[in-house]
Formats: structure tokens, sequence, C-alpha cells
């Protein structure tokens, strides 16, 4: 017929508004416009077959029309006058216009259209208006289309805060985030923890602190100020709520150690009742010292781990039986006194190295001529252990049989090592030596100052070992003059060389493989830790009977030898035996005791009775002897304050011109003038590093109890 595609479509269009709808199908089939088709048959299928329509359906179905031409304006009036203002919500909403939708959504609660049927736009259970619905079709709609933060803002605005929460969450947006949190109440947990943990992982100290501070969690509260290193907010907090103080300093050590504070990392792990994590720290200090060659540090920690580890042991027995308990005791005061040992070996050979290695020193010949010989002496005895300080410290327990086995080398070790020394270092060339230590260094020294010093024999000894050591390059030629010069020397030592013995009076050789001990009665010799000459000490305990207490209380008593040296006429007080005695004494002849010297009769008989092979055991004084002693000749070395299982040592100077000062922390003896100026010089001890050091010189004082510090147990001359 000739009728374009338009015409059909105008036809169709004109009975579809005239409701004609077999025609209006009729000419969409044959323009082929599934849309329209698709309108037809929902259309048909909700009005049926009826021949006529009211006003409002017809309303209804042009506005259907109108809004697929595109003419959403006038479609949505005719879905007003229809009274469906529902149905233009629902249009305007399908094509995201909001304003549109919200307008007509606010005129459809005035017309009240909520009668009509109207759809949900919603969750009915939460959403109380339309316009809420709206919102929330509009965030989701947000959120189908990327953009989150205006459809968190949406759910925030729709009172949906968790939806809220979890979107700023995903998106890192902070600021919005902390807006909810101040929005939400205090019972909102859940969600609070959640912005919580955002905050933390964000590492926004600020915002994280306001959430948590609003969710009153003060244990969260301390452990963010510690990812944030404010320690200071952290301490103020625990002093605040004294509970929460355990959880504090554990982080702190580890903040310190990793930012190279050992020192007051390892306090802190001691507050945090770690002792093992302390003990592995100055473990791994001690062998990075020893590696880079700093002695002297290493000596400080090898000390520090002696008390750290005796310490440790008396700590979580609540699990043990007695003879664990037993044998745990017993290991670790063994490893205590080896420990120590060590400490003093590092710390003599610092000398050493700075001699061998730096162009100038200090020292004198006799100093490193007695340092050369104290190490030599301590690392020829087989009492000194090659164990590790790893394996010594953190190997799994030991079995029944295995403590057997090391109790009976032990004993082995003691007989070795005891009075019957003497010259046997033959067989130290093939032991193990402390990581570091060089014996090439040691013999050198000690060969070239005893060859200087006139020990011919002790310098002939040291270079026929250094014949079979593998020396610098540079020093062969050196040594193998020095050994062919030796040869012409007298084979023996200068008497005014060999060492004398305090105790028993015995000239003993300078060689002795017992730990630096007289070869015969085994006192040990009692050296000054800047020099290493012998001090004339000698070593002495109560009677069994006698509690420290007393016997502290008896040597400071005044009385007995209080006066000696002052001027008197011949009479002379005195207690024996409870009872108060007066005595007309002229006095003794020069260089002659007279007798009266109740501690030097003791100890010459105590020397009489030496057996050979038998264990050192000091002098024991009786009540009596005690009363007699100067307090300013007496010394006491507590070292039960690191351990109970530690005793207390007493010293007496046989010499009392020599002045003498002893560290209260370390227990080592130091001259008082050169101690004096190293003090002066550094502000500690050189051999541990303390500096809670009183004045030192010896003057009378009272008896205080053990447990104050500052007290003649310290270390100090009574």
């Amino acid at each position: 017929m000739g009728v374009t595609e338009a015409d059909w479509r105008l036809l169709a269009l004109d009975a579809l508004q005239s409701l004609r709808f077999d025609i209006a199908r009729k000419a969409f089939i044959r323009i082929r416009d599934m849309r329209y088709i698709d309108l037809l048959n929902r259309v048909t299928q909700q009005y049926g077959n009826k021949s006529s329509l009211t006003l409002e359906e017809e309303q209804l179905v042009t506005a259907q029309v109108l809004a697929f031409q595109g003419k959403y304006a006038e479609a949505a009036q005719l879905f007003g006058r229809a009274k469906h203002h529902n149905l233009a919500v629902e249009m305007f909403t399908e094509l995201r216009k909001w304003d549109e939708a919200k307008n007509w959504a606010q005129q459809g609660e005035k017309a009240g259209s909520n009668s009509k049927g109207a759809p949900v736009l919603g969750d009915a259970k939460t959403e109380d208006s339309i316009a809420q619905g709206l919102i929330l079709k509009q965030a989701a709609s947000s959120e189908e289309d990327g953009d989150l933060r205006a459809a968190g803002e949406m759910y925030l605005t729709a009172g949906q805060h968790r939806k809220a929460v979890e979107i700023f969450i995903k998106i890192g947006a902070l600021d919005s985030l902390i807006e909810v949190v101040r929005q939400l109440p205090n019972s909102e947990t859940v969600l609070l923890q959640m912005a919580a943990k955002c905050f933390r992982q964000q590492q926004h100290h600020t915002f994280a602190k306001e959430t948590i501070v609003k969710l009153g969690d003060i244990g969260q509260l301390i452990a963010l100020h510690m990812e944030s290193n404010r320690w200071d907010e952290a301490f103020q907090l625990s002093q605040q709520h004294p509970e929460f103080s355990a959880q504090i300093y554990l982080p702190w050590a580890e903040f310190l150690a990793f930012n190279d504070k050992f020192d007051e990392a390892l306090d802190a792990y001691k507050k945090a009742n770690r002792p093992d994590l302390s003990l592995r720290m100055i473990e791994k200090l001690t062998h990075n010292a020893v590696v880079e060659r700093r002695y002297k540090d290493a000596a400080t920690y090898f000390w520090r781990l002696a008390s750290e580890t005796v310490a440790a042991a008396a700590m979580d027995n609540s699990n043990l039986s007695p003879e664990e308990v037993a044998q745990k005791e017993a290991i670790a005061m063994d490893n205590f006194w080896e420990l120590r040992r060590r400490a003093d070996v590092y710390y003599a050979y610092s000398y050493i190295h700075s001699y061998i290695q730096e162009p100038f020193t200090t020292l004198l010949p006799e100093n490193v001529f007695n340092c050369a010989l104290y190490l030599w002496n301590i690392l020829a005895s087989s009492a000194l252990s090659g164990q590790s300080t790893a394996k010594m410290l953190f190997n799994s327990p030991l079995t029944g049989y295995d403590f057997a086995e090391r109790e009976e080398l032990k004993i082995i070790r003691g007989a070795d090592t005891g009075k019957g020394g003497g010259n046997n270092a033959k067989g130290h060339l093939l032991r193990e030596v402390p990581l570091g230590i060089s014996r090439v260094y040691i013999l050198y020294a000690l060969a070239k100052q005893a060859q200087n010093l006139g020990a011919f024999k002790l310098a002939r000894m040291a270079y026929d070992k250094l014949q079979v050591l593998r020396v610098p390059p540079t020093w062969q030629h050196q040594i193998d003059l020095s050994c062919l010069a030796i040869r012409s020397k007298a084979y023996s030592d200068q008497d005014d060389l060999l060492p004398v013995c305090n105790w028993c009076m015995t000239t003993n050789p300078l060689l002795r493989s017992n730990l630096d001990s007289c070869v015969n009665c085994g006192h040990p010799f009692i050296r000054t830790f800047l020099g290493f000459d012998i001090l004339p000490l000698v070593e002495f305990q109560p009677e069994a009977n006698i509690p420290i207490e007393d016997a502290l209380k008896l040597i400071s008593r005044e009385g007995g030898r209080r006066d000696g040296g002052q001027p008197s006429d011949g009479w002379r007080e005195s207690t024996r035996g409870g009872a108060e005695t007066l005595t007309l004494d002229a006095g003794p002849m020069p260089g002659d005791d007279g007798g009266s010297d109740l501690f030097m009769q003791k100890m010459l008989d105590a020397a009489s009775y030496f057996v050979p092979g038998e264990p050192y055991q000091p002098v024991r004084i009786d009540r009596e002897t005690l009363l007699d002693l100067r307090p300013e000749e007496v010394y006491v070395v507590d070292f039960s304050k690191y351990s109970k299982l530690l005793p207390v040592r007493f010293y007496r100077s046989m010499i009392p011109e020599v002045a003498i000062a002893v560290c209260g922390a370390c227990g080592h003896f130091f001259h008082q003038e050169t101690w004096e100026l190293e003090f002066l010089q550094n502000k500690c001890c050189p051999y541990c590093g303390s500096r809670e050091i009183d004045n030192l010189k010896p003057a009378s004082a009272t008896a205080v109890p053990l447990s104050q510090p500052g007290s003649a147990y310290s270390g100090k001359p009574i």
C-alpha cells in the first residue's frame, strides 16, 4: 500500500492512547517494535479483556505510554492525577533522578498515596518512610557505580551505621569514619572495635585514641600508645591503672633493644619477669663484643650474665621436685663461678690485646707481666670449662645420669687443679681457649716482659711454646733472635718475682695450672684488677655456728685491738671469754706481734693441718678472734645479694699500710690510688661498670643489716 513505517507508528500510538489495543498490537507487530509490544502485553495482563476503562486507568495507561516515549514529566503528572505517586517515584528512581523522585515521594505522602498499595522502596522492618527508602536506593546505586564515599554518606544519613562503617573502612576514609564514630552510642561496641582496628592499621593515633576512649578499654589504649611509640603516655596510664603495668615492659624492652639501648632493655626484661629473654640478649651482646674485640665490654657482659643466671635459678621452681631444684641450684652456682672466671679472663686479656695492637701503652712492664702470667695460669687450668656460653645457659635440663657424670668430672678437675697444680701447663696448647683470645698474644707479652724483668726460665718456656704456634710473619725473626738470646741467660727466675702465699707463706713458682692459687694450701691469690699484682689479703670465714650478722657486729665492736698504734701507759683493756681483762703490756718488739694477733695464730694453726689433695677451705675463726680484728683491715664481699645460694666472703689485709679498695658490685679489689684515678676518669668500676660506688676509704663503721645497700656487705671495708 506504500504506507511508511512512521505512519504505522503514528497509527499504533493513536490506537494505544485510544485504548484500541488490538489495532495497536497489529501496528507495532508490523513495524516490529518489541518495546511497545511488551508494554501492550503488560497492559492487557493488568486490565484483562475489559471493554471499557475508568478515567484513572486510562490516565495510568497514557502515563506509561508517555514514559515509553521519554516524556517523563508529563507521565509523572498523569501518575499524580491518577493518585499513583509511587509509580512516578519508581520511574524517577529507575532513571536515577533522585530529586524528582524525592519531590513526588513527598507529594505522595501528602496525598496519602501509601494507601494505594505503594511498592516497597526499602526494607519495611528498618525504614519508616519512602524518603528514607529512596536514600537507601540512592546509596545502593552509588555503591554499584563505585562512588563508595557518597554511598557511605547516604547510608550514614539513612541511619545505616554498620553499612557506612564497612564502606568507610573499605576505602580508608578516616575522616568520614570518625564522624560515624562520634555519632555512634557507646553501646555499639562492635562497630567501635571495627573503627578502632582500622585506625590502628592506618596508624592514625588521634582517631584511634578517640575511638578507644569512647570504648573505655584501658588495655587497648595502652597497646595503642605502645604501637605508636608513645611510651610516656603508656607509662602514665599504667601508673593510674597498675594492673596493666606487666603488659608494658616486654614491648618496651623490645623497643629499646631495637634502638640499641641494650642496658635499658635488660632492665625492662627483668621488670617484665622474663629473665630468659634477658639472658639471651646478654649472651648475644657478649658474643658480639668478643667478635668485635671489645673485650672490656665482653667482661662486663659476662659478669652481668653470671649474676642474672644465678638470680634466675631461684625463680619458677614450683613445678620441680626437691632433687631437681637441688640440681638446678648446683648447676647455677657452677655457671656463676665459670662465667665470672670468663669475665676475669676477658678483662685481663683486654690489656694484653691493647698492649699488642696499640702503638703506645700506659701500662708498666710489671703490669703487663702480671696480667699475662695471670691469664696463662687461668687458661692452663683444666678447671676452666670449654663449654660454650649458649650451651651452658640454654641447654636442655640434665637427667640424673648426666648430672652424676658432671659431678664426677668436677671432682677429677678439682684433683688436677688442687694444691699440686705446680708447673704443669704442658697440655694447655692442646686445649680450647675462649673465643677471641690469642695464645700467641699472651705468650709474646709474657716472654718479652719476663725477659726484661729477669724471669729467664719463664721467658724460655714462653718462647719455646711460641715456636710451635702460628705467629705473625713480622714477629718470627724477632722471636728467633730472642730464643737464641735467652739461652745465654741463667735457667732461673728472679726471687723477687716469685709470689709468696699470704696464708702459708709458701714461695710459689710463676707457672701454676690451678686457677692462680697457692700450690701448697690452695688459697687463691687475690689480685688487683688494675695492674694484676698480688694483694696482701687472706680469706677467712666465721665458724659455722656464728651467723653473718653476729660476725659483723663482733668485727665492728669497739675494744680488743682497736687502740693499736696509739700511745698508752702500758695497760691494755680487752675482752676474753666474756670477761673484761686489764693487762700490763710493754708492747711487741719491732717486727714481732708479740703473739697477741689471734687471727695470725688461727691462720698458722690452720696451715699446719693442711692435707694434700683436699679441697681448699678458708680459715675458720671464732668469736674471740672476730672481736680481735680491726675493722679497717677487714673487707666483706657479699655475693648473696645476687642469690642466697652464693656465699659472703671475708678478707683481712695482712699489711694495713697498703690502701685497698673493693667494688661493692663485682667484688674485685684494687689499689686505692689507681682506683680513685680510674673512677675520676670514667665514673664507674672499670670491671663491671657499676656507678653505685660510695666512699671506699677504710673507715670504722657499725654493722648494718644485710639487706641494706651501701653496708659493709656491699664490698666495703668495715
